[in-house]
């Protein structure tokens, strides 16, 4: 997925990963960009790639 965006000239990538997700989310290259949110009682946080 992360290669076709790149190929289609998106560079700049955001979402909001669950916080137990996010060491998953930083082996593919994402950062933490953010301050955690709780939605429904599951913690979130904002995450950023760019190439």
């Amino acid at each position: 997925m992360l290669e076709k965006l790149q190929a289609e000239g998106i560079n700049d990538i955001m979402l909001n990963a669950r916080l137990t997700a996010t060491e998953f989310y930083v082996r593919f290259g994402f950062q933490v960009a953010g301050e955690v949110c709780h939605k429904e009682g599951i913690a979130y946080v904002k995450m950023t790639k760019t190439r």
